[in-house]
C-alpha cells in the first residue's frame, strides 16, 4: 500500500472514538504473528493484483473471526474477507440425502482408474 494511502487509513482509524491501531505491520513480518501477538480482530492490507495476499488467508484459516480488508492500490476500491458461520436446514435426513449434502459440501477429488484388462 502507498505510504500515503496507509497514513490515510491509520489517521481515519484513530480519529475514530470505538477504534484503535493495535499494531503495524513491517515488509518482513508476517500477518498471523502480528495480529495474533496484537489480538488484532481486524487487519487493513492492501490489495493485490492477484487477489488476497496468501499470508492474509493463511490468517484467515487460522483465526477464522479475524477480518481482513483489502484495498486496491488507487484507495477508491476494498473487499473484505471473512469466513462467516452459516446454517443451511438440511431436512429430514435420509441415506441420499445425507450423501448428496456430503457431495455438495466437499470439493471433489478426482481419481484415475485403470481401465481394466480384456475390454470389460
Amino acid at each position: 500500500m502507498p505510504l500515503i494511502l496507509r497514513d490515510i487509513v491509520k489517521t481515519i482509524v484513530t480519529d475514530q472514538p470505538d477504534m484503535e491501531v493495535v499494531g503495524e505491520l513491517g515488509p518482513d513480518d508476517d500477518v498471523s504473528n502480528v495480529a495474533a501477538t496484537t489480538g488484532a480482530d481486524f487487519v487493513i492490507t492492501s490489495l493485490e493484483e492477484t487477489g488476497l495476499h496468501p499470508s492474509c488467508t493463511r490468517l484467515l484459516d487460522a483465526r477464522s473471526r479475524v477480518k481482513v480488508l483489502a484495498i486496491g492500490g488507487d484507495g477508491r476500491h476494498a473487499f473484505l474477507y471473512e469466513l462467516l458461520p452459516r446454517r443451511s436446514a438440511v431436512g429430514e435426513l435420509s441415506p441420499d440425502v445425507l450423501a448428496a449434502v456430503i457431495r455438495k459440501n466437499t470439493t471433489p477429488r478426482l481419481r484415475l482408474v485403470e481401465p481394466r484388462k480384456g475390454g470389460g
